[in-house]
């Protein structure tokens, strides 16, 4: 499978901020990297949350117009 530069690095922080989060859940202190990982994983998640309510909050009032 080939992926785009993007898409890899894109992926490389998935893992590094699931690997993170269950570092964390077990009761590890985060070093730096893991840390960063963790939150840009989060803020890239919740972006995506995001734009999906604001999507489906718009279509709905785009149905209350006609």
């Amino acid at each position: 499978m080939k992926l785009a530069p993007r898409e890899i690095e894109k992926l490389m922080l998935h893992n590094a901020g699931h690997l993170a989060q269950k570092r964390l859940a077990r009761g590890l202190l985060l070093n730096y990297t893991e840390a960063v990982a963790l939150i840009a994983t989060q803020c890239n998640n919740l972006l995506k949350t995001t734009t999906l309510i604001f999507s489906h909050v718009t279509d709905l009032e785009n149905g209350f117009e006609e």
